[in-house]
């Protein structure tokens, strides 16, 4: 349902993929990674990954420090280890960069262009 609409899409146009894939979402897509970087313009489809060296709570701790509204099947974006859903600020630190975060809702749609 993604791959065949991107490889269509490619050949009408004459246009490379760019994805949002991330190294950390499965071992192959690291390896690629880890041979092509975030270019991979050699590879048989060439592919552009700029989010490839970033991770789910990189992009989780961005969403949050930017304010960037998020489509609401992924519900509300809480800490993941506190069941309480204590504010940071009751603990008296100002910087949650290190705590874990999650969406109550959807983790993953499978959303395409």
């Amino acid at each position: 349902m993604k791959k065949a609409p991107s490889h269509d899409y490619a050949k009408r146009t004459g246009r490379k993929q760019i994805t949002a894939q991330m190294a950390s979402e499965s071992r192959l897509r690291e390896q690629q990674w880890i041979k092509h970087g975030c270019n991979g313009f050699d590879m048989a489809t060439p592919t552009s990954n700029p989010m490839s060296f970033w991770t789910e709570q990189d992009i989780l701790q961005y969403i949050k420090k930017y304010e960037i509204p998020i489509a609401s099947v992924y519900g509300d974006m809480v800490y993941a280890n506190d069941p309480e859903q204590m504010r940071i600020e009751d603990f008296g630190f100002t910087d949650d960069s290190t705590l874990e975060l999650k969406f109550t809702g959807c983790e993953r749609t499978g959303c395409i262009f």
